[in-house]
């Protein structure tokens, strides 16, 4: 079911290049070859931006964050050679849950790369300066 379920993303969001997994670990892998990533980094310090994957771990934390604060859905991503978003369902989940696991991804992906990281920087700017 959860396969099922990926594939449908997959082939929604251009934004997202392919979909792994097999039991209860699966993995969403993006493309981020987006051009309104410019429109954000204004607002980033220079250093960061050195960091050529900079725009995978930004879209990765903003989609992470926005899952769990969003959705209460735990959800991690990689670090490895390919950075990817990790889910990992109970292996005993319902349908019910499964459903709610769902919405919460179409939801979330529905904002679009540009907007969730944008949601993000300026939720983690306003906390730097409120702090």
């Amino acid at each position: 079911q959860m396969r099922f379920i990926l594939k449908k993303i997959e082939s929604k969001y251009n934004f997202v290049k392919t979909t792994r997994g097999r039991g209860a670990i699966h993995g969403i892998f993006f493309d981020t070859r987006f051009t309104d990533f410019e429109k954000i980094t204004k607002f980033i310090p220079i250093e960061m931006l050195e960091d050529e994957r900079f725009g995978q771990k930004l879209l990765l934390a903003s989609i992470v964050e926005n899952l769990y604060d969003k959705h209460s859905i735990l959800s991690v991503f990689s670090f490895g050679h390919e950075l990817h978003l990790i889910l990992s369902p109970p292996i005993c989940i319902n349908n019910e849950n499964m459903k709610a696991l769902e919405i919460a991804l179409h939801n979330t992906f529905d904002l679009g790369p540009v907007n969730l990281m944008w949601k993000f920087v300026k939720k983690k700017l306003l906390t730097k300066w409120r702090g």
